[in-house]
């Protein structure tokens, strides 16, 4: 099992990251080609959820047969994984009901009527990471989970993966779909990384508290507690160049109350 995967800088290119995808493939290459993203030197870092909820998933999961293109695995690749993985009807039926029916136009065999995806699938089952640690030329360093970095201390975040036990339960869950952003104390720095980068929580715009930034935008327009806020700016998907994302504005959780209250 990969836990966390290191990246060097890139020498070459430009590095960016994206939020939560939710096989919006069109949007994703609109996005990138308003950065004149360059695929021979330039790289791109999804936060995960790159199926579900959109019509294009598979497409977008296809997309890390690309050497430009990495992700963490998000909880709908993780619901995915599971269903592919028991092959049960109850697990399956689940995925469904949370985004999976938008392109799964079968039903539980539907892994059986797609060898070449099935294939894919189980690949990235072992392979894909649950963290992302990417350097910057200047020494920096980002790393990426997909809904929160869930300790304090970004090196210990690859051992707490891999442990065994309910310790490890809950933080590999917790990395998946945890949403303490919400919470009016959360908003420690986590410490031996300079910024951490989330999706999984919706916001209109990326926002950042301490060294951690939020970057899911809404591309899918799935409901959530911002829905109205988000259907005004129409959602959209977040393309960011790594060493922009601290400029991202700091945000106090008084500021993310006051955007609840106005939804």
């Amino acid at each position: 099992m990969n836990y966390l995967k290191k990246f060097c800088a890139n020498q070459e290119g430009r590095d960016f990251v994206c939020g939560d995808i939710h096989g919006q493939l069109r949007q994703l290459y609109q996005a990138m080609a308003e950065v004149a993203f360059d695929p021979n030197v330039d790289r791109l870092f999804s936060v995960g959820d790159l199926v579900d909820r959109g019509a294009q998933s598979k497409n977008v999961f296809e997309l890390l047969h690309e050497p430009w293109f990495h992700a963490v695995r998000g909880n709908h690749e993780a619901m995915m994984f599971d269903a592919y993985q028991s092959r049960e009807p109850r697990v399956f039926s689940s995925w469904m009901k949370n985004g999976g029916q938008s392109w799964v136009k079968s039903d539980v065999d539907f892994f059986d009527k797609d060898p070449h995806f099935s294939m894919l699938v189980d690949k990235q089952c072992q392979e894909l990471p649950w963290a992302i640690e990417l350097s910057l030329r200047d020494g920096r360093a980002v790393g990426l989970v997909h809904a929160e970095c869930p300790c304090d201390d970004w090196s210990d975040l690859e051992p707490m993966l891999q442990s065994e036990g309910q310790e490890g339960i809950k933080v590999r869950r917790d990395s998946l779909w945890a949403r303490s952003i919400k919470e009016p104390l959360f908003g420690e720095t986590v410490a031996n990384i300079d910024l951490t980068v989330h999706g999984h929580t919706v916001f209109p715009n990326p926002i950042r508290r301490s060294n951690r930034c939020y970057i899911d935008t809404g591309a899918c327009l799935h409901s959530n507690k911002f829905w109205r806020l988000i259907k005004k700016s129409r959602g959209y998907l977040s393309l960011i160049k790594v060493e922009n994302l601290f400029d991202i504005p700091q945000h106090s959780w008084q500021t993310l109350f006051e955007m609840e209250k106005s939804c």
